[in-house]
């Protein structure tokens, strides 16, 4: 019995190749981008979910609100994390690291290599977290100064198939260590890393500033794991009183508050992002990718369910003659259910094939791995196969049933089945909701991409074109080099400092002004370390007074300054405002005293904001500073119609002074269209799905138009032995679908408008929506949707009437 209705199937799905190819095709789509989408989505998840206990594991995160703005740092204190463990013994572990960022290693012999993200960790690090250490390795190897655990990456870059266990490395060329073991480095983490050292190898001389005051945290980070059964809740007061003790003092007017944050929220939390060596993302971005490919997935199944109820009027007779022969309700349901079935199996295996030719491609435009091992990912597998089972019951039923229940004697005899306007109602209304669907989607897509070009052509404040910054393994000043530099025909300027306008290399502190209360009046703004070329390599715009000179930076020298030490600063227009002053001029020579061992600063110029982060956020109260000791970038414009032939110069000499160093370079504007990398997925994601949307919804058209033309044809020809135009004939056909675009539009429109709204919320700096957005996007599906049914509705008006009508 099994055998005979799968051949019966087989045949009736043969017999209509057409429709079958529709099917599988829509589907196999459908199914292929939810299963793009989970995957994405499964990655991001994935983040810190390997550690054993990580839903125990706490960030600490510092919150500090003064003047009434709120700050959020997961930046702490160097010396919290020794202050937690003697503090706060009810915690089961602590655990402090040091964001280094990029460094640069070598080995004797071997070449220099630059690793991109190197963290320092204490001895509780890898008792905490879990990175695969190789067998054998001790997790409290880091203890001691002076080791480092290499990433199995990192190990055969550097020493290929040797065993790197002992031998002696350098970092930056100011740390010797010796190599312990090696870890796997292949686990999704927030602290991916190609290279840990010891935390108790970080010195003032490799940072450059001591890290027993509790006023700097400059990559430094805390974290905790809490025992079984125990409560964040349960600590607060001990954090508080820590607060308490060492960072709400007689000088601290920020009310700081020290809180946990979950282990799992890391990753999707983009108000901490300091020590993240992977940027985090905003959870709003895995809800569009799961709505969308959810939305596309319903698209096919209304295609399916449309197409299947459209093609019943071809089926009556056999339902009528079935039903004669004895077949019950349930016989044919299952027989109909059953070509649903096979058409959702067959596409999820279609499916699976095309994942496998999409997913590198789309790999390649999100720029990370997503994990798929083909048909080994059971987990993947599963998804599939139930997905299907679900799709051929859920579309496939309904158009069974409707079958089944039909009449015999009404079919027979020809009359007019009552439900066929119910089918029809529910036909129109499954093409309205894909229209909507692919309205909201094209109209998404085209914000998402106007916002994104916005921000890489908006005007941040400084100049970020042909803009060389060139990373040091120390601080200080380098005259000959920068002169050398200088001296350069395609060399426009050149400065030393701690990073450019935008780059995460500042220094947070806190200030209060010369004769204010510290209690009441002191608030936070962030320090860049920069010499006198700043201003001009930069090209910020200088408002009142001066900028810094190199006088001034020569007095500082290699140092902090000292309490009640004079020190100059350039403030920006939001810190002048901050201060009180709406004219500049009146901002000048006022004195700051600032957490950096209350040194007084004088204003002595004014520049125009300009960004120091990405546009999701405003601009903060910002300082510029001589800090030589600081210098660990150095700024290079460049003329750039000369850049290929000036970068070569510029190595050479720097390899001539600096024979024992790695030339390590980027370019500023590259480095500034990193931190838009969500948004950059987000647009890929959208425009290539909402191609692919509009690609079903036509299918399904397609599909639609050709079952509407055979049912139509002898109206048709009717109409044309009655005088009927051709013009006229496909605006009869075509008609119903302009319509329903009209009505998707109403309603799409509306629905766009609110969604992009709220997600244009989350930048600081954005775009306005625009009417156009909503009509651009109505007159381009409706100018597609016409393409699609066109074709068959000019063949139907141009067929000879005789043919259809030679049997009437």
């Amino acid at each position: 019995m099994l055998k005979h209705t799968l051949k019966s199937i087989l045949r009736q799905l043969k017999r209509q190749s057409l429709f079958t190819g529709i099917h599988l095709l829509g589907l196999s789509v459908g199914l292929c981008c939810a299963m793009l989408l989970f995957l994405y989505i499964r990655h991001e998840i994935n983040y810190d979910t390997h550690h054993a206990g990580a839903d125990r594991i706490y960030r600490v995160t510092l919150i500090g609100t003064g003047q009434g703005e709120v700050n959020y740092s997961a930046g702490t204190p160097y010396p919290l994390v020794n202050t937690l463990r003697t503090e706060v013994p009810e915690l089961e572990l602590v655990s402090g690291i040091h964001g280094s960022g990029r460094g640069i290693v070598r080995a004797e012999g071997k070449d220099h290599y630059r690793l991109q993200e190197v963290y320092f960790a204490d001895g509780s690090f890898l008792e905490m977290f879990d990175f695969g250490l190789a067998e054998g390795v001790d997790p409290a190897v880091l203890t001691p100064p002076g080791k480092a655990l290499l990433s199995k990456k990192t190990a055969e870059l550097i020493f290929g198939n040797e065993n790197p266990t002992g031998k002696t490395i350098s970092l930056d060329g100011k740390l010797n260590l010796t190599v312990v073991g090696t870890y796997s480095g292949q686990q999704q983490s927030h602290l991916a890393s190609d290279m840990l050292v010891s935390l108790a190898s970080l010195n003032e001389e490799f940072l450059g500033f001591p890290t027993d005051n509790w006023g700097v945290s400059v990559g430094g980070a805390a974290y905790v794991r809490l025992q079984e059964g125990q409560q964040p809740e349960q600590l607060a007061a001990s954090l508080a009183d820590v607060v308490n003790k060492y960072m709400n003092g007689e000088e601290e007017g920020i009310a700081n508050e020290l809180r946990l944050q979950p282990l799992a929220e890391v990753h999707f939390d983009t108000r901490y992002d300091e020590v993240s060596s992977v940027p985090a993302i905003e959870a709003s971005y895995l809800w569009i990718a799961g709505a969308t490919g959810l939305l596309i997935l319903l698209m096919a199944c209304f295609n399916f369910v449309n197409l299947s109820l459209a093609q019943n009027l071809s089926k009556q007779q056999e339902v009528g003659m079935r039903k004669v022969l004895g077949a019950s309700r349930s016989q044919l349901w299952a027989q109909y259910w059953g070509e649903a079935l096979v058409l959702a199996l067959s596409a999820g295996v279609i499916s699976v094939v095309l994942l496998q030719a999409a997913l590198p491609y789309l790999q390649e435009k999100l720029q990370q791995e997503m994990g798929f091992q083909g048909w080994q990912d059971f987990p993947m597998m599963g998804f599939i196969f139930l997905l299907t089972l679900l799709i051929s019951v859920v579309a496939g039923g309904y158009p069974a049933w409707v079958v089944a229940r039909k009449k015999a004697q009404e079919v027979l005899k020809g009359s007019k089945l009552v439900s066929d306007k119910s089918q029809v109602n529910l036909r129109q209304g499954l093409i309205l909701a894909q229209f909507v669907i692919t309205l909201v989607m094209i109209c998404s897509a085209i914000t998402v991409s106007r916002q994104l070009d916005f921000m890489q052509h908006k005007d941040l404040g400084f100049r970020q074109e042909a803009i060389l910054q060139v990373s040091r393994n120390s601080g200080g000043l380098d005259l000959q080099l920068q002169e050398e530099w200088q001296r350069e025909t395609g060399v426009i300027a050149v400065s030393f400092n701690l990073g450019a306008p935008t780059s995460r290399n500042n220094i947070g502190t806190d200030y209060y002004p010369k004769g204010r209360s510290p209690q009441n009046d002191r608030s936070e703004l962030e320090l860049k370390a920069a010499d006198e070329h700043y201003l001009e390599n930069y090209d910020l715009d200088l408002l009142a007074g001066r900028f810094i000179t190199a006088k001034e930076t020569a007095l500082i020298g290699e140092r902090l300054p000292e309490q009640g030490e004079e020190w100059p600063i350039v403030i920006n227009e939001s810190l002048a405002k901050e201060l009180g002053y709406t004219n500049y001029e009146d901002a000048l020579d006022k004195r700051l005293i600032l957490g950096f061992n209350d040194a007084e600063a004088y204003i002595v110029g004014v520049t125009k904001d300009f960004n120091t982060s990405s546009l999701h956020e405003g601009v903060k109260a910002t300082a510029i500073t001589p800090l030589p000791f600081l210098y660990y970038q150095i700024g290079v414009k460049l003329v750039p119609d000369q850049i290929a032939t000036t970068l070569p110069r510029l190595e050479a000499s720097w390899k001539q002074f600096h024979p024992d160093e790695y030339f390590d370079y980027f370019f500023l504007e590259e480095d500034i269209l990193k931190q838009y990398l969500a948004e950059r997925r987000t647009n890929a994601l959208l425009q290539g799905f909402a191609g692919l949307a509009i690609f079903i919804a036509c299918l399904g058209l397609f599909g639609l138009m050709a079952i509407m033309v055979r049912q139509r044809r002898k109206e048709i020809g009717l109409r044309k032995v009655l005088g009927a135009s051709v013009a006229s004939l496909w605006a009869l056909l075509s008609s119903d679908m302009v319509r329903l675009i009209g009505i998707s539009l109403l309603i799409a429109g509306p629905l766009a408008w609110w969604l992009m709204n709220n997600w244009l919320d989350n930048f600081a700096y954005r775009i306005t929506m625009s009417v156009w957005t909503i009509a651009i996007g109505g007159i381009a599906l409706l100018l597609i949707a016409l393409l699609t049914v066109s074709g068959q509705a000019l063949r139907a008006a141009l067929n000879n009437p005789v043919e259809a009508l030679k049997n009437e």
